[in-house]
């Protein structure tokens, strides 16, 4: 389990807390996932879609999608992510 994490047993939802010093790689599975920026500027990369995030922006997408978070400030990036199953 990653630092940060939370989770509880599988299927059911978990959440994170991430504070990103750099590029978290592209990823793709079955689930949904909604977040909010806390600190920083969060560079969010959907399929090709590229968006830069503030503090207080949230984002919301299906994580079969290519995705990828990347810090694109030069202090800390928070992030609070929940992820859950989509059949949830």
């Amino acid at each position: 389990m990653a630092p940060n994490a939370n989770s509880s047993r599988p299927g059911t939802p978990s959440l994170r807390r991430r504070e990103l010093h750099y590029a978290v790689e592209a990823g793709q599975y079955d689930a949904e996932e909604v977040g909010v920026v806390l600190k920083g500027k969060l560079e969010l990369t959907i399929d090709s879609e590229k968006y830069v995030l503030g503090p207080g922006d949230a984002y919301y997408f299906d994580n079969n999608r290519r995705h990828r978070f990347r810090n694109a400030g030069r202090g800390v990036l928070m992030t609070i992510s929940v992820n859950t199953p989509t059949h949830f």
